[in-house]
């Protein structure tokens, strides 16, 4: 019996016919935008499934190639660049080397080329004038074998002048061929020749497909090949954080979205039903194909010829058994499960063999299942290929499995005001460097699901759960909430003897605590707030507020810093204001959610306490009084609390959804759309999903969150995640609406760009509370018909 998915992994060395056979369209999130003729990046992880993509672009993959729009030629750069890495590492490399790089990929390009015209040949006759002309006169040959020929013997001398410059110090290489100019040529070339290529369009589609780092000088030069314009278009296939260069030689600055467009690839949610019926697929196509292909004496995977790998896996008592499970130890990627069927297959083949037993098997047992996915666990951080890296895994791994508390992944926090994790104080460089390689290649796993661009870096990681086996452990179970990492777990020993401490973090003082005093701005109150000050400062709380704000206007940025630099923010929620709410939603919505202490004055507690909105009863509440002696009570308070949220988080900050274990996956054309109930409002949300869903547009309401959240505090935080846009109506009886003010603090306190707008029902009043809001724009409405027009102009703005 043979293994059907023995040496099927990886997609680079699939046949064309194969890697064809085995894309799955309705999987690849990348593939309708994929096909156009324009530049991309395709960015993502070990196994996302870059390559298989690109490859579908390839002409040996095109069932006639001579139907095709494009010439697709797919080349592996890093094998390329590999001739090139001791040169590029050496010091006083001559600039020569650059020109040669381009050369010698040039002639893979032109050798792939040969490959495109022996395929039409039978159709066209390929004369020694159009090969001139393709290779803009550099190699002059009659056929398209010759073509191949002279290739490669041109490749092999670049070969031996890098060996000679090793050697004696000087290169014999002459630089042949301006690249983006030299391809140019070739793409008009055979846009004359073949009349069924695009003629206003790019007709040669370059699929270049990094599997390994390349030097920074070979970067440089394919950077060069981004230029909008040309005959071709280039799809650049490349690892996160492993393509750091984003100029030309001549130091000009790629621009995404115009001269080159970011396509991001992220692994799915393998507890999805979408991610599973499409791996199904997959195997399903690898046993067909296999039992196809195999000899009539040899048996396959199954024996009945009827290959369903749901049902040859549907056994599953054991702890690690089923389908689902294997899609759930993969962790959404895609080579993980290939790789854990085979393993699968292999044990149950080998356990078959060793009892004498050469019969087909139409099922495997849940016991087998089970062991073989423990030991292909067991041994993943074995297969990172940076041996720093590998060892930093380990040390995470044991942590966790030595928790106490069962958590199955950890999380990387960084500060959100840093646009690069890898230089932010939470992560040294040197912690830096172990993570980088290990996310680049899928070790580490993004808790994100996408990017606003090509250089956005998520701000939490965890562990991939395939690195995780234990005995008794449900995979089927959602993710625990993260357990994050400060700059003190840094010097713990789970990462004794991985890397050294460089002893640079800022320390802060022992037991202090940092706090955000909110309250108003209004000069009566000038005293009372020095007071309370200076009574938690005795404590140890360095408290700050903005008290030089002038009483009129609210300080929108200097207050998102003010809550982003403290632990903690402390409310006055003696008589809840606009303000207020929206500072509430501001330290709910950012990327690093912060605690709320809410204090009320003990003479207007009552009063206080019952005006406090049910979502807002589940913060911690202290109550105070102007007089000193209360007032040294309320720090002592306020410090145990402190204390408290830092050892156990509040429910507040725990609904955060970067900690949350079921979350909606963002939508890029979602518009999140809230106004206070009443029956002409229910009408008017109704009419404008109508409306909007004819421009392909989603409109995300709390109802539609209900299923993703514990409670219903954290319902709005779960649209405000879903969206990136909102329409808020804030019309209260006498003043905005509190609670909707929340709302459009969830989506204020994000450091992303961000955009909001507010409206109201009727005349909107003056002057407008929120006007120092940056991207909060305002409008109001009087009719269902008026508030439909003000969010089709919305999202208009948003293209």
């Amino acid at each position: 019996m043979q293994n059907p998915f023995y040496n099927i992994v990886k997609a680079d060395e699939l046949p064309p016919g194969v890697a064809a056979e085995l894309f799955i369209k309705e999987a690849s999130p990348i593939w309708s935008d994929l096909q156009h003729p324009v530049n991309h990046i395709i960015v993502g992880p070990r196994g996302a499934g870059k390559t298989i993509a690109l490859r579908q672009l390839d002409h040996k993959s095109a069932a006639s190639p001579g139907s095709a729009s494009y010439v697709g030629v797919y080349v592996q750069i890093s094998k390329v660049s590999t001739v090139f890495q001791n040169v590029f590492a050496s010091p006083g490399r001559p600039r020569i080397f650059s020109r040669a790089f381009s050369d010698y990929l040039w002639l893979e390009i032109m050798k792939e080329m040969a490959g495109f015209l022996r395929s039409v040949e039978k159709n066209a006759a390929v004369s020694g004038a159009l090969i001139s002309r393709i290779t803009d006169g550099v190699i002059d040959v009659e056929s398209s074998d010759m073509l191949e020929e002279r290739c490669s013997s041109l490749q092999k001398e670049i070969e031996e002048a890098i060996d000679l410059w090793s050697i004696h110090g000087n290169c014999t290489w002459i630089p042949r061929v301006r690249l983006p100019l030299s391809l140019d040529r070739a793409a008009r070339a055979l846009r004359q020749q073949f009349p069924h290529l695009n003629q206003e369009r790019p007709s040669l589609c370059l699929l270049f497909d990094e599997s390994s780092p390349i030097p920074a000088e070979c970067q440089r030069a394919i950077n060069g090949l981004l230029h909008r314009g040309r005959a071709y278009c280039v799809k650049l296939a490349v690892r996160p954080y492993e393509w750091s260069i984003w100029k030309t030689e001549a130091d000009r600055q790629i621009e995404l979205d115009t001269d080159v467009k970011p396509l991001h690839i992220q692994y799915p949610n393998e507890l999805e039903n979408s991610y599973i019926s499409s791996m199904q697929a997959v195997a399903n196509k690898i046993l067909q194909s296999r039992a196809a292909n195999t000899d009539a004496g040899t048996k396959s995977w199954p024996a009945d010829g009827s290959p369903d790998i749901a049902r040859i896996l549907a056994d599953d008592s054991g702890n690690y058994s089923g389908f689902d499970a294997v899609c759930a130890a993969s962790s959404g990627n895609p080579q993980n499960l290939l790789s854990i069927c085979s393993c699968i297959f292999a044990t149950a083949i080998s356990e078959r063999n060793d009892a004498g037993d050469d019969a087909g098997l139409t099922h495997i047992s849940g016991e087998i299942q089970n062991r073989a996915i423990v030991r292909w666990s067991k041994g993943y951080e074995d297969q990172n290929p940076y041996p720093d890296s590998r060892a930093f895994c380990r040390s995470l791994v044991r942590l966790v499995r030595n928790s106490n508390d069962q958590a199955r992944s950890i999380g990387f926090a960084c500060s959100p005001d840093d646009p690069d994790l890898f230089t932010s104080e939470y992560l040294p460089d040197d912690v830096g460097k172990l993570i980088k390689p290990a996310f680049s290649a899928g070790f580490i796993r993004s808790s994100h699901s996408d990017r606003a661009s090509l250089f956005d870096v998520p701000s939490e990681f965890y562990l991939n759960r395939g690195l995780l086996p234990r005995e008794g452990l449900d995979l089927h179970l959602p993710v625990s909430p993260a357990r994050m990492i400060d700059s003190n777990f840094i010097k713990t020993s789970a990462r004794e003897n991985v890397f050294r401490n460089t002893g640079n973090q800022p320390k802060d003082p022992p037991g202090s605590i940092s706090a955000f005093l909110s309250t108003s701005f209004s000069p009566r109150l000038g005293q009372q707030r020095s007071d309370i000050k200076q009574a938690l400062q005795r404590e140890q709380v360095q408290c700050i507020d903005l008290s030089d704000a002038p009483s009129d206007q609210f300080l929108f940025t200097s207050i998102r810093k003010a809550i982003d630099a403290n632990d903690v923010t402390i409310l006055d929620a003696t008589v809840l204001r606009p303000y207020t709410m929206l500072e509430i939603g501001m330290c709910a919505g950012g990327t690093k959610p912060k605690s709320v202490i809410c204090v009320v004055n003990d003479e207007d507690k009552d009063d206080a306490l019952a005006a406090l909105p049910d979502y807002m009863k589940h913060l911690p509440v202290l109550t105070f009084s102007f007089r000193s002696s209360r007032l040294a009570g309320l720090a002592t308070a306020v410090r145990s609390k402190c204390r408290d949220l830092r050892s156990k988080p509040s429910e507040f900050k725990t609904v955060a959804i970067t900690d949350m274990p079921l979350r909606p996956r963002r939508r890029e054309r979602s518009i999140f759309l809230s106004l206070p109930y009443s029956p002409i409002r229910e009408r008017a949300i109704a009419d404008v999903k109508t409306r909007l869903e004819n421009l392909r547009w989603t409109v995300v309401v709390e109802e539609d969150m209900k299923s993703y959240s514990a409670n219903d505090f954290q319902v709005s935080i779960q649209c405000a995640y879903a969206c990136r846009v909102a329409v808020i109506d804030t019309t209260g009886d006498d003043g905005p609406d509190l609670l909707q003010c929340y709302k459009l603090g969830l989506f204020a306190g994000r450091r992303a760009p961000w955009r909001a707008r507010r409206v109201e029902n009727g005349k909107p009043a003056k002057p407008d509370p929120f006007a120092s809001v940056p991207g909060l724009s305002r409008g109001s409405w009087d009719t269902i018909e008026d508030l439909v027009q003000q969010v089709e102009n919305f999202i208009e703005s948003e293209k």
